[in-house]
């Protein structure tokens, strides 16, 4: 019986330090994860915006990485309008409408 309680005190002391082994490298590795600074990871998500005026509209160019994927179209008359690509494919769509959807939910009812 003794023979087992040591056996087992042995398998939870090698338990313990292949576990005590393996936590410094997983903090290593998740602190060089990643080598970029956060202020290059934020500019690489905000879009570059190119404004131009051309007769009687405004047009927005919306580029991440050089790459356009929406143009906002801004008439000096009328309700402005996007064309967006959505699957990367450089095909527009346009959508007009621009409004932000606000989600109205019913609290109380009487």
């Amino acid at each position: 019986m003794q023979h087992t309680q040591s056996g087992r005190r042995f398998a939870r002391l090698a338990l313990g330090l292949v576990v005590t082994a393996a936590v410094p490298s997983l903090t290593t590795v998740a602190a060089h994860a990643d080598d970029k600074p956060a202020a290059t990871q934020a500019q690489q998500q905000t879009p570059d915006i190119t404004t131009r005026q051309e007769k009687d509209q405004t047009i927005e160019e919306y580029r991440i990485h050089g790459k356009l994927y929406a143009i906002k179209i801004t008439p000096s008359r009328g309700e402005p309008y996007m064309l967006v690509d959505h699957s990367g494919d450089g095909n527009f769509q346009m959508e007009r409408n621009l409004r932000i959807a606000i989600p109205e939910w019913t609290l109380l009812r009487w």
